[in-house]
């Protein structure tokens, strides 16, 4: 699987940075509706990396759904970070559209390290709350 070339990331950092900072309770709802079958999709993938990618969406929309329901604390930042990722997952029109086999999920997988450079510690501490594996979900 190809990687995005610099200009590539540099430009979907900035959109992430950006969209982070116009992020509302209702992109959360929205988000939460929408992200799951998605991830369900993602999670029948057989490319490793997509799995992975899978893995981790599927346990920030969980900590996101905890956040939502009042059960956890976040910062907002954590939140939003959240929130954009999914959100761009779950769009159909994003750099490289996810209809190209393969190819369409680089820009995702990008978008999603990004998002859990961002929240690794909080997702850390929600997955061993949970009592999970770490090491499953690549943390």
């Amino acid at each position: 699987m190809p990687d995005l070339d610099e200009t590539q990331q540099k430009k979907l950092e900035k959109k992430f940075q950006v969209d982070m900072k116009k992020v509302s309770k209702s992109d959360v709802e929205k988000v939460l509706e929408k992200a799951e079958p998605v991830l369900k999709k993602l999670r029948n993938s057989t490319v490793e990396k997509v799995l992975v990618m899978a893995k981790q969406a599927t346990l920030v929309f969980e900590m996101l759904k905890s956040w939502w329901k009042g059960e956890i604390d976040l910062p907002w930042k954590t939140v939003a970070a959240m929130t954009v990722a999914l959100l761009y997952l779950a769009s159909p029109i994003d750099l490289l559209p996810d209809f190209f086999p393969l190819a369409g999920y680089i820009d995702d997988l990008f978008v999603v390290a990004v998002a859990m450079e961002l929240v690794q510690d909080e997702l850390k501490d929600f997955a061993e709350e949970k009592g999970l594996d770490l090491k499953e979900y690549g943390l």
